[in-house]
Protein backbone atom coordinates (compact mmCIF):
# COMPACT_ATOMS: atom_id res chain seq x y z
CA UNK A 1 0.00 0.00 0.00
CA UNK A 2 2.79 2.56 0.92
CA UNK A 3 4.25 1.99 -2.26
CA UNK A 4 1.22 2.35 -4.36
CA UNK A 5 1.03 5.91 -2.31
CA UNK A 6 4.50 6.97 -3.29
CA UNK A 7 3.71 6.02 -6.63
CA UNK A 8 0.60 7.77 -6.83
CA UNK A 9 2.35 11.48 -6.94
CA UNK A 10 2.10 12.62 -9.91
CA UNK A 11 5.49 12.09 -11.97
CA UNK A 12 5.71 14.51 -14.13
CA UNK A 13 9.63 14.92 -14.46
CA UNK A 14 12.47 12.63 -14.77
CA UNK A 15 13.67 14.45 -11.29
CA UNK A 16 10.15 13.07 -9.83
CA UNK A 17 10.91 9.49 -11.05
CA UNK A 18 14.05 9.90 -9.61
CA UNK A 19 13.08 10.71 -6.06
CA UNK A 20 10.37 8.56 -6.11
CA UNK A 21 12.79 5.68 -6.58
CA UNK A 22 15.20 6.97 -3.47
CA UNK A 23 11.41 6.88 -1.54
CA UNK A 24 11.01 3.37 -2.61
CA UNK A 25 14.77 1.73 -2.08
CA UNK A 26 14.09 3.25 1.44
CA UNK A 27 10.70 0.62 2.01
CA UNK A 28 12.58 -1.80 0.13
CA UNK A 29 10.97 -1.82 -2.91
CA UNK A 30 13.65 -2.49 -4.69
CA UNK A 31 11.72 -3.50 -8.15
CA UNK A 32 9.42 -1.02 -8.33
CA UNK A 33 12.64 1.57 -7.49
CA UNK A 34 14.55 0.39 -10.47
CA UNK A 35 11.48 0.91 -12.60
CA UNK A 36 11.41 4.27 -11.38
CA UNK A 37 14.50 5.26 -11.91
CA UNK A 38 14.79 3.24 -15.39
CA UNK A 39 11.35 5.85 -15.70
CA UNK A 40 14.27 9.00 -15.56
CA UNK A 41 16.62 7.74 -17.63
CA UNK A 42 14.07 7.13 -20.29
CA UNK A 43 12.47 10.53 -20.24
CA UNK A 44 15.44 12.60 -19.37
CA UNK A 45 17.74 14.84 -21.49
CA UNK A 46 20.27 14.11 -19.49
CA UNK A 47 20.41 10.32 -19.61
CA UNK A 48 23.90 9.96 -18.51
CA UNK A 49 23.47 11.93 -14.93
CA UNK A 50 20.35 9.06 -14.43
CA UNK A 51 22.49 6.16 -15.73
CA UNK A 52 25.07 6.81 -13.50
CA UNK A 53 22.67 7.31 -10.82
CA UNK A 54 20.97 3.57 -11.24
CA UNK A 55 24.53 2.36 -10.55
CA UNK A 56 25.82 4.07 -8.03
CA UNK A 57 22.08 2.74 -6.11
CA UNK A 58 22.96 -0.83 -7.14
CA UNK A 59 26.05 -0.76 -5.63
CA UNK A 60 24.79 0.89 -2.54
CA UNK A 61 22.22 -1.82 -2.42
CA UNK A 62 24.57 -4.66 -3.16
CA UNK A 63 23.12 -5.46 -6.12
CA UNK A 64 26.77 -6.28 -7.15
CA UNK A 65 25.99 -8.16 -10.68
CA UNK A 66 22.99 -5.90 -11.80
CA UNK A 67 25.47 -2.90 -11.30
CA UNK A 68 28.06 -4.69 -13.15
CA UNK A 69 25.64 -5.57 -15.98
CA UNK A 70 24.82 -1.56 -15.83
CA UNK A 71 27.84 -0.78 -16.35
CA UNK A 72 28.73 -2.88 -19.17
CA UNK A 73 25.74 -2.24 -21.22
CA UNK A 74 26.13 2.00 -20.97
CA UNK A 75 30.06 2.28 -20.55
CA UNK A 76 29.99 3.08 -23.96
CA UNK A 77 26.95 5.37 -24.16
CA UNK A 78 28.33 7.10 -21.10
CA UNK A 79 31.99 7.97 -22.56
CA UNK A 80 30.16 9.20 -25.76
CA UNK A 81 27.45 11.56 -23.63
CA UNK A 82 28.20 11.64 -20.44
CA UNK A 83 30.93 14.10 -18.40
CA UNK A 84 34.60 13.25 -18.04
CA UNK A 85 33.92 13.18 -14.27
CA UNK A 86 30.76 10.43 -14.57
CA UNK A 87 32.81 7.85 -16.42
CA UNK A 88 35.69 8.65 -13.91
CA UNK A 89 33.12 7.71 -10.99
CA UNK A 90 31.81 5.11 -13.21
CA UNK A 91 34.94 3.08 -13.49
CA UNK A 92 35.73 3.68 -9.81
CA UNK A 93 32.83 1.64 -9.28
CA UNK A 94 33.33 -0.84 -11.89
CA UNK A 95 37.05 -1.35 -10.05
CA UNK A 96 35.30 -1.96 -6.59
CA UNK A 97 33.00 -4.71 -8.26
CA UNK A 98 35.67 -6.63 -10.11
CA UNK A 99 38.70 -5.71 -8.18
CA UNK A 100 40.43 -5.67 -11.37
CA UNK A 101 44.17 -4.17 -11.15
CA UNK A 102 45.17 -1.46 -13.68
CA UNK A 103 46.07 -4.28 -16.39
CA UNK A 104 42.59 -5.38 -16.46
CA UNK A 105 40.87 -2.30 -16.62
CA UNK A 106 42.92 -1.04 -19.29
CA UNK A 107 42.08 -4.18 -21.38
CA UNK A 108 38.24 -3.53 -20.22
CA UNK A 109 38.68 -0.24 -21.59
CA UNK A 110 40.15 -0.90 -25.02
CA UNK A 111 37.56 -4.16 -25.54
CA UNK A 112 34.76 -0.85 -25.64
CA UNK A 113 37.46 1.10 -27.32
CA UNK A 114 37.74 3.71 -25.13
CA UNK A 115 40.77 5.39 -24.00
CA UNK A 116 42.94 2.92 -22.30
CA UNK A 117 44.64 5.70 -20.20
CA UNK A 118 41.91 6.20 -18.15
CA UNK A 119 43.23 3.50 -16.07
CA UNK A 120 45.75 5.32 -15.00
CA UNK A 121 44.16 9.05 -14.31
CA UNK A 122 40.29 8.19 -13.74
CA UNK A 123 40.70 8.36 -9.73
CA UNK A 124 43.29 11.25 -9.27
CA UNK A 125 40.57 13.01 -11.91
CA UNK A 126 37.98 12.58 -9.44
CA UNK A 127 39.43 15.08 -7.08
CA UNK A 128 41.16 17.71 -9.13
CA UNK A 129 39.96 20.29 -12.15
CA UNK A 130 43.27 20.49 -13.30
CA UNK A 131 43.76 17.61 -15.58
CA UNK A 132 46.47 18.71 -17.83
CA UNK A 133 45.51 16.71 -20.83
CA UNK A 134 47.16 18.43 -23.54
CA UNK A 135 50.16 17.84 -21.28
CA UNK A 136 49.82 13.97 -21.05
CA UNK A 137 49.23 14.13 -25.37
CA UNK A 138 52.37 16.38 -25.92
CA UNK A 139 54.51 14.07 -23.34
CA UNK A 140 52.97 10.40 -25.16
CA UNK A 141 53.71 11.69 -28.46
CA UNK A 142 57.31 13.04 -27.45
CA UNK A 143 57.51 9.40 -26.27
CA UNK A 144 56.70 7.44 -29.46
CA UNK A 145 53.30 6.75 -28.01
CA UNK A 146 50.64 7.34 -30.53
CA UNK A 147 48.04 5.37 -29.65
CA UNK A 148 48.40 7.13 -26.22
CA UNK A 149 48.36 10.37 -27.58
CA UNK A 150 45.52 10.13 -29.64
CA UNK A 151 43.30 8.78 -26.89
CA UNK A 152 44.57 11.78 -24.92
CA UNK A 153 43.50 13.64 -27.53
CA UNK A 154 40.02 12.57 -27.85
CA UNK A 155 39.69 13.21 -23.79
CA UNK A 156 40.68 16.43 -24.37
CA UNK A 157 38.16 16.94 -27.07
CA UNK A 158 35.76 15.72 -24.82
CA UNK A 159 35.70 18.20 -22.35
CA UNK A 160 36.54 21.35 -24.15
CA UNK A 161 36.45 23.14 -27.95
CA UNK A 162 39.03 21.73 -30.29
CA UNK A 163 42.23 23.59 -30.64
CA UNK A 164 44.34 24.25 -33.27
CA UNK A 165 46.96 22.42 -31.08
CA UNK A 166 45.88 19.71 -30.16
CA UNK A 167 44.10 18.72 -33.90
CA UNK A 168 47.35 19.17 -35.35
CA UNK A 169 49.21 16.27 -32.46
CA UNK A 170 46.18 14.08 -33.05
CA UNK A 171 46.95 14.15 -36.88
CA UNK A 172 50.85 13.86 -36.79
CA UNK A 173 50.24 11.01 -34.08
CA UNK A 174 47.75 9.61 -36.85
CA UNK A 175 50.30 10.31 -39.42
CA UNK A 176 52.86 8.10 -37.23
CA UNK A 177 50.59 5.68 -37.04
CA UNK A 178 50.24 5.37 -41.31
CA UNK A 179 46.50 6.79 -40.80
CA UNK A 180 46.94 8.87 -43.80
CA UNK A 181 43.37 9.79 -44.72
CA UNK A 182 43.04 10.51 -40.73
CA UNK A 183 45.54 12.69 -40.56
CA UNK A 184 44.86 14.81 -43.71
CA UNK A 185 41.40 15.24 -42.48
CA UNK A 186 42.49 17.15 -39.17
CA UNK A 187 45.07 18.34 -40.99
CA UNK A 188 42.66 20.31 -42.98
CA UNK A 189 40.60 20.71 -39.83
CA UNK A 190 44.09 22.62 -38.96
CA UNK A 191 44.44 24.45 -42.10
CA UNK A 192 40.93 26.26 -40.95
CA UNK A 193 42.15 27.45 -38.47
CA UNK A 194 45.49 28.35 -39.42
CA UNK A 195 46.46 28.83 -42.86
CA UNK A 196 49.87 30.58 -42.17
CA UNK A 197 51.82 27.57 -40.78
CA UNK A 198 54.19 26.10 -43.34
CA UNK A 199 54.08 22.65 -40.90
CA UNK A 200 50.76 21.77 -42.01
CA UNK A 201 50.89 22.33 -45.78
CA UNK A 202 54.73 20.13 -45.10
CA UNK A 203 52.96 17.17 -43.78
CA UNK A 204 49.84 17.49 -46.37
CA UNK A 205 52.46 17.37 -48.76
CA UNK A 206 54.15 13.80 -47.31
CA UNK A 207 51.04 12.55 -47.35
CA UNK A 208 50.35 12.97 -51.06
CA UNK A 209 53.70 11.67 -51.81
CA UNK A 210 53.15 8.37 -49.88
CA UNK A 211 49.74 8.12 -51.88
CA UNK A 212 51.37 8.92 -54.90
CA UNK A 213 49.86 12.13 -55.72
CA UNK A 214 52.47 14.03 -56.78
CA UNK A 215 51.11 16.91 -57.86
CA UNK A 216 49.00 17.30 -55.00
CA UNK A 217 52.23 17.30 -52.73
CA UNK A 218 54.11 19.98 -55.29
CA UNK A 219 51.24 22.23 -54.90
CA UNK A 220 51.69 21.59 -50.71
CA UNK A 221 55.10 21.78 -50.78
CA UNK A 222 55.26 25.21 -52.90
CA UNK A 223 52.49 26.56 -50.39
CA UNK A 224 54.63 26.14 -47.53
CA UNK A 225 57.73 27.45 -49.33
CA UNK A 226 55.79 30.55 -49.80
CA UNK A 227 55.11 31.36 -45.86
CA UNK A 228 58.76 30.27 -45.34
CA UNK A 229 60.61 30.60 -48.27
CA UNK A 230 64.39 30.24 -46.64
CA UNK A 231 63.65 26.55 -45.77
CA UNK A 232 65.33 25.03 -48.69
CA UNK A 233 63.93 21.61 -47.44
CA UNK A 234 60.07 22.55 -48.86
CA UNK A 235 62.40 23.26 -52.20
CA UNK A 236 64.31 19.72 -51.86
CA UNK A 237 60.60 17.79 -51.46
CA UNK A 238 59.24 19.47 -55.38
CA UNK A 239 62.63 18.14 -56.36
CA UNK A 240 62.00 14.63 -55.10
CA UNK A 241 58.26 14.99 -56.14
CA UNK A 242 59.37 15.05 -59.71
CA UNK A 243 61.88 12.39 -59.36
CA UNK A 244 59.13 10.10 -57.60
CA UNK A 245 56.76 10.10 -60.85
CA UNK A 246 59.74 10.14 -62.99
CA UNK A 247 59.58 13.42 -64.33
CA UNK A 248 63.32 13.11 -64.45
CA UNK A 249 63.93 16.08 -66.98
CA UNK A 250 61.94 18.55 -64.99
CA UNK A 251 63.52 17.06 -61.69
CA UNK A 252 67.06 18.24 -63.27
CA UNK A 253 65.99 21.78 -64.39
CA UNK A 254 64.58 22.14 -61.08
CA UNK A 255 67.65 20.93 -59.20
CA UNK A 256 70.09 22.80 -61.81
CA UNK A 257 68.31 26.12 -60.43
CA UNK A 258 68.42 25.17 -57.01
CA UNK A 259 71.97 24.83 -57.17
CA UNK A 260 72.95 27.89 -57.95
CA UNK A 261 70.71 29.47 -55.04
CA UNK A 262 72.56 26.89 -52.57
CA UNK A 263 76.13 26.83 -54.32
CA UNK A 264 76.84 24.25 -50.90
CA UNK A 265 74.10 21.80 -51.00
CA UNK A 266 75.76 18.33 -51.38
CA UNK A 267 72.30 17.23 -51.23
CA UNK A 268 71.64 18.99 -54.50
CA UNK A 269 74.47 17.85 -55.62
CA UNK A 270 73.61 14.26 -54.71
CA UNK A 271 70.61 14.50 -56.54
CA UNK A 272 72.00 15.98 -59.66
CA UNK A 273 74.79 13.13 -60.13
CA UNK A 274 71.55 10.61 -59.61
CA UNK A 275 69.52 11.94 -62.32
CA UNK A 276 72.57 12.95 -64.67
CA UNK A 277 73.63 8.95 -64.18
CA UNK A 278 69.64 8.06 -64.73
CA UNK A 279 69.88 10.10 -68.00
CA UNK A 280 72.81 8.22 -68.83
CA UNK A 281 74.90 11.62 -68.84
CA UNK A 282 78.06 10.37 -67.78
CA UNK A 283 80.17 13.35 -68.14
CA UNK A 284 77.81 15.35 -66.04
CA UNK A 285 77.22 12.46 -63.18
CA UNK A 286 80.84 12.69 -63.06
CA UNK A 287 81.62 15.82 -63.04
CA UNK A 288 79.36 16.41 -59.64
CA UNK A 289 80.30 12.87 -58.33
CA UNK A 290 83.98 14.63 -58.00
CA UNK A 291 82.63 17.56 -56.47
CA UNK A 292 81.29 15.13 -53.73
CA UNK A 293 84.39 13.23 -53.22
CA UNK A 294 85.96 16.38 -53.08
CA UNK A 295 84.08 18.04 -50.72
CA UNK A 296 83.92 14.90 -48.51
CA UNK A 297 87.81 14.42 -48.86
CA UNK A 298 87.04 11.24 -50.16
Amino acid sequence: MQAQKIQSVSLISPYSYFKAALKLIRINEIDEALKSIDSAILFSQHTPFYIYQKVKLLFSIQHHEQCLHTINSHISYLYKHGSLYIVCRILDYYQKLTQCNQVDLCTFLINYQLPSCLALHYTSWLTTRRRNILSHAQNAFTHDQWNSCIDYCNLYLKGYAPTYDILYLKALAYYRLGNLYKSKELLNCCLSMNSKEPSIYLHLGYIHMELYKFNEAIDAFQSASSLDPENKNYMLHIGECYTASREYDLAYHFYKKLSIRYPQDQQIRFNLFYLCSKHSKKICASFYMRKLKKEMHL
